[in-house]
């Protein structure tokens, strides 16, 4: 049987909590670049983050969780067109953080016994029992038939049973999931609350973050982002109020908003890419011979042609290395010239400058050289995205885009700037669609 997102999310979270109990930083990164993939994937716009119906449909051999009665779940669960603010001071149950007794097993919380507790209040005020419980619950082939669920978490000798609906193994899951989404705000709050007060922040950092919070206040908690190329939830917005390495979702909101200030200000002879150009290259370039012939790469042809016949003649995109790193590319066909820009001083691996220029020379005739693009010194761990964006943009609109100062400062207000950028440009299509 093949796992379920969800699970495999549950496994990947494990890894990395091992990962980072020993310091392991650089697979850190790449688990939590898989990590996002799968959570993207799993997630919805519909009602709540992630769907219950939809992950119970990847796994073979259960009968559907029992859903939440309609006319009570507004009053378990927050509407969903709350504001991110809003959802911080919603109230959900805790995780039963107690410890385990003498029965663990997942069979002692399915009962043929008569429900025994039924107020609302009642059920919101038990903890939610471990994540491992709740999936096992889930996947159980008695759920469907048995009449109540025992809490058996938090059951001790000296306590009388509480019995619940089978439902609230649904609400346990939904919460659950909420309360690990609400937990990522709350811990960019407190990234936010840190970077107020830090040493480095500059005379900018108070007000930014004071925007920031008027923004959580127009933003509605669950869902995807609207007004960029892909569709990413929300909740992917509170690495930028944090120290977090910005994955490949968030470079490609970054590029789509430079894409779009280029349009607007119709420069149309730029076309700015997308962060998995280097990878097909190369993938492509292992079999130059069957290019021109690739339907699966007939993009790639289409656009080699369009920059050799001047359609396009400035390529800009950021790419990622070794998994773990983000750099600026630039291809100059009116000079021939490849740019290449490393935040930590590192050059041009041989094999991703031997797919550009073979692929440049290609439809051009012509062989590019590389060289290095100016771009600020990374001088921490994390800010490899934004000095990467910020290298192509300074490149294509000097005048509006300098070279960020190396300052670590600046750099972490340059986060909060993006967060609020791509804020705006959310709010701007979604302001589109409601007069629509």
């Amino acid at each position: 049987m093949i796992p379920s997102k969800y699970i495999v999310s549950i496994i990947l979270e494990s890894v990395i909590d091992q990962l980072l109990s020993s310091q392991r930083e650089k697979e850190v990164i790449l688990y939590k670049t898989l990590q996002s993939h799968v959570t993207a994937e799993s997630l919805s716009a519909s009602r709540f983050p992630l769907s219950t119906t939809s992950m119970n449909s990847e796994i073979e051999d259960t009968s559907p969780t029992p859903p939440i009665p309609p006319e009570i779940k507004d009053q378990l669960l927050p509407d969903p067109a709350l504001s991110v603010s809003q959802l911080l001071q919603y109230q959900l149950p805790a995780v039963w953080q107690g410890p385990p007794n003498e029965q663990t097993s997942v069979e002692s919380y399915l009962t043929n016994l008569p429900v025994n507790v039924t107020s609302l209040n009642a059920i919101k005020s038990i903890p939610i029992p471990s994540k491992f419980i709740t999936t096992k619950l889930e996947r159980h082939s008695r759920l469907a038939s048995s009449t109540s669920i025992r809490c058996t978490h938090i059951h001790f000798p000296s306590a009388p049973e509480k019995r619940v609906p089978t439902w609230v193994v649904t609400y346990w899951i939904e919460a659950g999931q909420i309360l690990r989404l609400k937990k990522k705000w709350l811990d960019a709050e407190s990234s936010l609350q840190k970077r107020r007060t830090h040493k480095n922040r500059t005379k900018e950092t108070a007000g930014l973050i004071s925007c920031i919070y008027e923004k959580l206040s127009s933003i509605q908690w669950s869902g995807n982002m609207h007004g960029f190329s892909a569709s990413v939830p929300i909740h992917h917005l509170t690495s930028f109020l944090s120290q977090e390495w910005l994955s490949d979702h968030h470079e490609t909101q970054m590029l789509d908003l430079l894409r779009l200030e280029i349009n607007r200000k119709q420069a149309g002879s730029v076309q700015i890419g997308n962060v998995f150009f280097t990878t097909h290259l190369k993938e492509i370039h292992k079999n130059a011979s069957t290019y021109t012939a690739s339907k699966e790469y007939e993009w790639l042809c289409r656009m080699g042609q369009e920059f050799a016949t001047g359609i396009y003649d400035t390529y800009a995109t950021i790419s990622n290395i070794n998994q773990n790193h983000w750099i600026a590319l630039i291809i100059d066909f009116r000079s021939s010239i490849i740019y290449y820009g490393d935040s930590i001083g590192g050059i041009i691996n041989d094999d991703l400058e031997a797919a550009l220029t073979w692929w440049t020379n290609y439809h051009t005739g012509n062989w590019f050289p590389t060289k290095t693009l100016p771009i600020t010194r990374q001088r921490d761990g994390h800010s490899c995205g934004i000095l990467a964006w910020n290298a192509i943009a300074s490149f294509l609109q000097p005048e509006t885009y300098p070279l960020m100062d190396s300052d670590v400062g600046i750099m972490a207000d340059e986060r909060l700037r993006m967060f609020l950028k791509i804020v705006d440009q959310h709010n701007e299509r979604v302001s589109h669609y409601l007069q629509t």
